[in-house]
C-alpha cells in the first residue's frame, strides 16, 4: 500500500527521509533508543530512499540516473552529529555515490576490505541482491577522520543495477 502510494511522489520520499532523520536524531544523540530500535530506523530510512529514487531514476539513461544519485545523497545527513549518510554502488561494485567522500564515486571497490580483512563491498552487494541486508564492518567516520565498527545496512533501488545503503557506528 505505502509502495503505490509512494511511486507518483518522489518530493515526499525525499521529506519522508528527512522527517524520519530529524525526528529520531535527538533520541541518538541522547542514547535513548536502543540499539534493536536504531537498526529499525536505518532499514526504513534506506527502503524510503531506495523507493524515491526508483522512481526519480526510472527511463533515464545511465549519465542521468548517476547524476540524480549524487545529487540525491549530497546533502542528506542525519543524526544530531551528522555522521548519517546515504551511499550508492552497482551491483558491481562501482561506487555511483558517496555523500561523506566524493573522492570514491567512480571507483571500483569491489575487492575493498577494511581494516579487519571484510570484502565489504561484496557483503553489501550480498546483502542487496536478497532483497535487503546488513553488514558489519569498519568504514572512516567523517566526524572523526577514524576508522569505527559500522553496521551497514544495503538494499537495492529497483529498476536499476544500483544498492543504496547506510549505516551506524557501533559505540
Amino acid at each position: 500500500m505505502l509502495k503505490k502510494f509512494f511511486s507518483g511522489c518522489p518530493g515526499l520520499i525525499l521529506g519522508c527521509v528527512a522527517l524520519i532523520t530529524v525526528c529520531v536524531a535527538p533520541l541518538f544523540a541522547q542514547n535513548q533508543v536502543s540499539f534493536e530500535a536504531q537498526r529499525e530506523i536505518l532499514v526504513n530510512s534506506t527502503q524510503v530512499a531506495a523507493q524515491g529514487l526508483s522512481g526519480l531514476l526510472a527511463g533515464l539513461d545511465p549519465k542521468e540516473q548517476i547524476g540524480i544519485c549524487r545529487k540525491f545523497v549530497k546533502p542528506i545527513r542525519f543524526f544530531d552529529d551528522k555522521s548519517g549518510y546515504f551511499y550508492i554502488y552497482d551491483m558491481k561494485g562501482i561506487n555511483i555515490a558517496h555523500a561523506t567522500q566524493p573522492e570514491k564515486e567512480g571507483k571500483d571497490l569491489f575487492e575493498y576490505r577494511d581494516s579487519k580483512g571484510n570484502l565489504l563491498i561484496q557483503g553489501l552487494i550480498k546483502a542487496a541482491s536478497v532483497g535487503g541486508g546488513f553488514v558489519d564492518f569498519w568504514w572512516e567516520n567523517p566526524l572523526t577522520k577514524k576508522e569505527e565498527k559500522k553496521l551497514g545496512y544495503a538494499v537495492p533501488i529497483k529498476g536499476t543495477n544500483f544498492f543504496i545503503g547506510s549505516g551506524i557506528y557501533v559505540e
